[in-house]
This record gives C-alpha cells, structure tokens and sequence, in this order.
C-alpha cells in the first residue's frame, strides 16, 4: 500500500471486487497517485488484457500448427491409398513402378508446396491484405522471409 492512502486502497479494492492480491499490486505503484482509483485500476486491467490476448495468441498458434499437421498425415494418408489403389488396378510385375510413381508424385507436391504454396498458406501480411491477393513471390518464397 506504498502509494495509497488507505481511502485509495479501499476505492481500489471496490473497483477491483474484493481482490486484495490485485489491489496490492495496484497500489505498489505509483499510477494510484498520478491517475486516481478508477485510472489506475483501468491501466491495470488493459495490462491484464494484454497479457491474456498475448496468451490467446500462442494458443492460436498451435491450433493453426496443429490443423496443418493433421491436414498433412490426411494428405500422406491419401497418397498410400491411392498407391494401393493403383498397385490393385495393374498387373504384378508393376506394382513397383506404381509405388515409385506414387513416391515422385508425393515428393513433387511437397517440393512445391515449400516453394509456392507456403508463401501463400504463411506469408506475411501487407496493408490487411494476405498474400494471396498480392504477388507471391514478394515474400514468403521457398518458406522463407514471412513471420508464420
């Protein structure tokens, strides 16, 4: 209670709903002094918005990893059916050359998903407007140069 007087700190414990902890820390500070009970307790709770949506934020993050990487095993599970499909449909002696079409065919698709499709599915955004509507290879080419 370093800079309130005790009606500060009873204004602030109102505000704050009963919160002592919080109260506390509001009143360490020297904001109760210079803004008053409501605008410190104001900064503090912008503070503590920030800190939350900073947290909302990791968690986006690893929701968004998280879909790309089940959306990729659902892709890879695909090309192993569509080998198997295919190795079915042709006589034995070229199921190998099904399989090793199949295994150039993945490997093609994921060359150019690094070098294309990344720019457009992570690249940085410019003025509100993701990559998509603007050229792709200004940024985000070959996974590289955008913030993911």
């Amino acid at each position: 209670m370093t800079g309130c007087t005790p009606g500060q700190y009873g204004d602030v414990l109102a505000l704050l709903g009963g919160d002592a902890e919080a109260a506390a820390a509001i009143c360490g500070g020297s904001a109760v002094a210079q803004l008053g009970a409501v605008g410190a307790v104001t900064q503090w709770t912008v503070g503590q918005l920030h800190d939350a949506q900073e947290a909302l934020r990791q968690v986006r993050h690893g929701l968004d990893v998280s879909f790309v990487l089940a959306s990729a095993y659902q892709v890879f599970v695909m090309q192993l059916g569509f080998a198997l499909f295919a190795a079915g449909v042709v006589r034995p002696k070229n199921i190998v050359a099904i399989f090793l079409k199949n295994l150039f065919d993945t490997c093609i698709a994921g060359l150019a998903f690094y070098l294309v499709g990344y720019a457009f599915a992570f690249g940085a955004h410019s003025g509100g407007h993701s990559n998509a509507t603007v050229i792709v290879w200004c940024s985000g080419f070959g996974a590289g140069g955008g913030e993911a």
